[in-house]
């Protein structure tokens, strides 16, 4: 049967497509979808809803029931039902304020949960960033990360680390050390590789230069870092429990 209805449409908000996502059953997201539209173009309110699908409406009472007011009284129209179709109120039973403040929280702590997982995704690792965090040169990390891709080097935080350890060995800085990976075609790097070689002056404006030195099982380490990235790569030393000393 054709249920006609005078309302154009509606806002189908964010916490209806989640709260339909976390149903199980396609029975139970058909309910769920059938009372909403049902409420927002026919007035109609759930009669005979069960389950998880009747939790999942009573935590979105509010909202739903906001819009079809705002509606009425924008419009003046009150919506109803087909004549065919009995309007009957929900049972006030099923929607205690116990009952829909827990099925609320519970929706609400799964998507906290979500929102969770998406943004630890967002901070996923990537290589060529954390070299340039540490001063590198765009391009020389992206001819580097060429070599190592032909060299089926993985990309890996481990890998990173483990460069970054070797290139705290030397007095060499950083784009000095990826040039000469490059022209090597070096896919890793290991200090004793370039013991014999003298750090070159750096290209970078020397006002924008920061040296500090910091100790670390026993030996002192003295190294130059841009200014721009100085603040948030004391930070991270700080969290791996080194503490840096700006030299004046």
């Amino acid at each position: 049967m054709v249920k006609l209805t005078k309302r154009k449409g509606f806002n189908f908000f964010r916490s209806y497509f989640d709260v339909y996502n976390e149903l199980e059953t396609d029975k139970d997201k058909v309910a769920f979808i059938d009372a909403l539209l049902d409420r927002q173009f026919l007035g109609v309110k759930p009669t005979d809803m069960k389950g998880m699908a009747k939790f999942a409406y009573i935590s979105q009472t509010n909202s739903i029931d906001s819009q079809v007011k705002g509606y009425e009284d924008k419009t003046g129209t009150t919506l109803h039902a087909p004549i065919a179709t009995p309007t009957v109120e929900v049972i006030e039973k099923d929607l205690t304020p116990t009952l829909q403040v827990q099925v609320e929280e519970e929706v609400q702590v799964q998507v906290q949960v979500q929102e969770k997982e998406k943004v630890e995704y967002t901070k996923k690792f990537v290589f060529l960033n954390s070299l340039l965090d540490n001063g590198a040169d765009k391009q020389l990390a992206k001819d580097w990360l060429s070599v190592r891709k032909t060299k089926k080097a993985t990309n890996t935080e481990t890998a990173f680390k483990g460069f970054i350890r070797q290139l705290e060995k030397t007095k060499l800085g950083i784009n000095q050390v990826l040039k000469i990976c490059i022209e090597k075609s070096w896919s890793g790097f290991n200090a004793e590789w370039v013991k014999d070689i003298k750090p070159i002056e750096s290209e970078v404006n020397k006002d924008d230069l920061i040296t500090y030195h910091w100790s670390v099982e026993g030996r002192n380490n003295k190294r130059t870092i841009h200014k721009d990235k100085a603040k948030e790569y004391f930070a991270k030393m700080s969290e791996g429990g080194y503490d840096a000393v700006v030299i004046e």
